[in-house]
């Protein structure tokens, strides 16, 4: 894939100078000035951006706006706060680092195909305190309601309690654990969600408009304490994606 800098795609608008009217000039110019972001759809909206997408420069614009200021988010963020950023001419992923264990987790992600298709993907993640009171309040209630039913209970009754009560204080620890995140989960969640906000702020994006649950049901992962969904908002040949975790 071709290289895109600012100086080739400021030449190649020259050209188009004569074929677009001042008004759309403006806003590509805008765009690659980094002025404004391509995905805040309020500048120009989809229609417009659907016509202007079948333009060669147009993609390459939306790329070079998409790719510069993530990077300049992150570069500028770096100087602050431990950062793995790894970029080339159509790929950029940012993994956030553990202060002691080096430990790596997602931040973001974006991607631009050989068909010139552009994905983007950040990470957000919920904690459902609120949930989690109620949950550890009704195992603690069925384990006790089980001890009560085993003092009175046969012996096939009992064995089959006992392993139930086993199999709830499992979840219970589990859940409590999660509900008090470790110094290191909390870091996680804390950069995660922080970047999460400044990449909807720096791209003009409302998480609340717009995107879909890429899934109808919630995808579990092998820590069963977590739950995380994927919502998705399509733009014209532009795809963004934010993973959120729920604890």
């Amino acid at each position: 894939m071709e290289n895109i800098s600012y100086k080739s795609l400021r030449q190649e608008l020259e050209a188009y100078k004569t074929i677009l009217n001042l008004q759309t000039i403006e806003y590509l110019n805008e765009l690659l000035n980094l002025n404004i972001s391509v995905l805040n759809e309020e500048k120009i909206g989809i229609d417009n951006m659907e016509r202007l997408m079948q333009l060669d420069i147009y993609q390459k614009l939306a790329a070079y706006n998409i790719y510069t200021k993530a990077l300049h988010l992150f570069q500028r963020e770096s100087k602050q706060i431990e950062l793995n950023i790894m970029g080339k001419e159509d790929s950029l992923t940012i993994y956030g680092e553990q202060p002691k264990t080096r430990t790596r987790f997602p931040i973001y992600m974006y991607n631009r195909n050989k068909n010139g298709k552009i994905y983007i993907c950040f990470n957000k993640t919920h904690a459902t305190f609120e949930t989690h009171e109620i949950c550890i309040k009704t195992l603690r209630e069925l384990i006790r309601n089980l001890k009560e039913e085993n003092r009175n209970s046969e012996n096939k009754m009992y064995e089959m309690n006992e392993s139930l009560i086993s199999s709830y204080n499992e979840m219970l620890q589990k859940l409590i654990w999660h509900y008090n995140p470790s110094k290191e989960e909390t870091y996680e969640i804390n950069l995660q969600n922080h970047f999460f906000n400044l990449l909807l702020e720096t791209y003009g994006i409302d998480f609340h408009e717009g995107f879909e649950k890429e899934n109808p049901q919630i995808i579990f992962t092998s820590n069963p304490t977590a739950m995380h969904e994927s919502y998705v908002k399509q733009y014209p040949n532009i795809v963004v994606k934010t993973k959120v975790k729920n604890i």
